[in-house]
């Protein structure tokens, strides 16, 4: 940029243009004779600022600038997928785990409701028993044979995924009383496992009336 500077023709002043010292990058030095003086024009350069931020900011940003930002970006959305993907995993597995508890449980409560409601006790020992069903007073019987729990020679199945029925014990040597009639309680343990590590025990009681002596057999008559 160019400014041409006009004075007027004076032959007893002679004067020059000099460029002082610059107070600031923005001003325009012009320095001239206040009085008449020949008509002179001169080129005066005017230099514009060029700061590192005026560049920046029309520029937009720079590649190292847009790089963090990316690679910042991705950080915080990995570190939200693994804390998303860890609690998925920890509430699947803890409804799983849930699932098989209440199967199990499920199962040993309704075999003990079965045994109490039965009308007769038809033989028992530590891995099986036999017993009239409440329902249609047929014979039921479960039986721990080589590591399985069968019913009437049937496999017995868990619906938990997995699961398995790995023990079957009962244990019928305590008596007590109930309503001044002695009762025999029957203790059932049952274990059971599943393909993701998860093992349970559950024991629940059931009370029978004993059998009675039959002196005509010769032994005990439920």
């Amino acid at each position: 940029m160019t400014i041409f500077v006009n004075t007027p023709p004076n032959d007893h002043h002679r004067f020059s243009l000099e460029r002082p010292a610059q107070t600031s990058k923005n001003d325009i030095p012009v320095t001239a004779h206040p009085r008449h003086s020949p008509l002179v024009q001169s080129p005066v350069k005017v230099r514009h600022s060029h700061t590192p931020s005026a560049r920046r900011s029309s520029s937009g940003f720079t590649m190292i600038e847009l790089l963090v930002a990316i690679t910042m970006t991705s950080l915080v959305l990995a570190s939200i997928f693994f804390a998303w993907n860890t609690l998925n995993r920890q509430v699947f597995k803890q409804r799983r785990e849930s699932l098989f508890l209440s199967d199990i449980t499920s199962f040993a409560n309704h075999l003990a409701t079965q045994i109490r409601k039965s009308p007769r006790i038809l033989f028992y020992d530590q891995t099986a028993i036999e017993f009239i069903s409440p329902h249609n007073e047929k014979p039921v019987r479960y039986e721990f044979y080589y590591d399985e729990l069968l019913r009437n020679d049937s496999l017995v199945t868990l619906s938990a995924q997995g699961a398995k029925i790995t023990d079957f014990h009962i244990d019928g040597d305590d008596y007590h009383y109930a309503d001044d009639l002695p009762m025999l309680l029957i203790d059932i343990s049952i274990r059971a496992e599943d393909t993701f590590g998860n093992e349970h025990e559950v024991t629940v009681s059931a009370a029978v009336e004993p059998p009675t002596a039959d002196e005509d057999e010769g032994g005990w008559q439920w």
